[in-house]
């Protein structure tokens, strides 16, 4: 299904099936959609987070914690905590649990109410300690 964005950007919704062709097709015109999206705004953070959750959909951990990196270093953001909390779960997967932790650290500075990312703190903490 397609949903059209305020600036004109397609956006799909993603099946379960991660593995079926035709969702790899659809996450690679969502990755397309992104690139378009930057076109028009290349500060637009929202864009480099979506990339990053493509490729990580896709296998493609390296590229997509990159794409994390640009968005928490984007001007614009709508959830400017949400880059750093993906960041903290790359960091966790890739068990570097302090980087992790100050990424989480990071994204509860953004928006010290949300309660996952105090758990998300805790663990990391009860973790390294």
């Amino acid at each position: 299904k397609e949903m059209q964005s305020t600036w004109g950007v397609k956006f799909h919704r993603i099946p379960k099936d991660l593995n079926s062709e035709e969702t790899r097709q659809i996450i690679e015109t969502c990755i397309e959609d992104c690139f378009v999206s930057l076109i028009i705004d290349p500060n637009y953070g929202n864009s480099f987070n979506d990339i990053g959750l493509y490729f990580k959909f896709l296998g493609y951990k390296v590229q997509s914690e990159s794409f994390f990196e640009l968005a928490s270093e984007s001007t614009r953001c709508t959830f400017p905590a949400l880059p750093q909390v993906n960041l903290t779960v790359t960091k966790k997967e890739n068990g570097d649990f302090l980087t992790a932790l100050r990424f989480a650290l990071t994204a509860l500075d953004f928006d010290p109410d949300d309660h996952a990312i105090r758990d998300q703190c805790l663990s990391l903490r009860k973790m390294l300690s």
